[in-house]
């Protein structure tokens, strides 16, 4: 995320934290659409996140005046909608125990908007990606979301993971290393190459 634009939410926040409670309502509507879909990397049900996101805002407004300053609200709001909504899925039964997830249930996607593939070239990316993503365990996929989809540095991932920054990096190297794997073993060169990792988000010679 833009310098500029972290350093507006933080602006606003702080106005918010003041009693201005018109300010709470700019970073509802700024970051909505962003914490529904990152919430929908945890449970395909809408509802329970539209829920989730809801509570934490009714919160926020109940414990206003004793919030702390913030200094990445972006990172704040993910990391609180991810312990709510998985805090309600224990609390459904849809998860048997303790608050993490079976491997499989990161619903990590990504979809192909350019027009200037065809279908057929659509379709072959779309194989290749559920390629990369299926070699990748859970914490990989919500690693490598986090980090080149969200922007969140190693601090960040390790706060949302509950690991340590050591262990974030060697994460993310690891879990990259696995989706450049999976592409070279396809031979891809070039443009489509390129195309593949621009889904992801990740620079092409992956050196972090």
């Amino acid at each position: 995320m833009a310098e500029d634009k972290k350093s507006e939410y933080v602006k606003v926040w702080e106005r918010f934290i003041k009693g201005d409670d018109d300010a709470i309502s700019f970073l509802y509507f700024e970051l909505f659409d962003e914490m529904l879909n990152f919430g929908l990397k945890y449970t395909r049900d809408t509802g329970i996140v539209e829920d989730c996101i809801q509570d934490f805002f009714i919160e926020l407004f109940k414990k206003q005046k004793k919030l702390p300053a913030v200094s990445n609200i972006r990172f704040y709001f993910f990391s609180s909608i991810k312990h709510k909504v998985l805090r309600e899925l224990k609390r459904r039964s849809i998860l048997q125990q303790g608050n993490s997830l079976p491997e499989s249930d990161f619903l990590i996607d990504y979809s192909f908007e350019s027009k200037l593939i065809t279908e057929e070239t659509k379709k072959h990316y779309s194989r290749l990606l559920k390629q990369c993503i299926s070699q990748l365990n859970s914490n990989q996929k919500e690693a490598i979301y986090l980090r080149f989809n969200c922007g969140m540095d190693y601090m960040e991932i390790s706060t949302i993971l509950g690991i340590n920054v050591a262990s974030s990096r060697t994460l993310i190297y690891r879990s990259v290393k696995a989706i450049k794997d999976t592409i070279e073993k396809n031979n891809l060169t070039g443009i489509v190459l390129f195309n593949i990792l621009k889904l992801f988000k990740v620079k092409v010679d992956f050196r972090e």
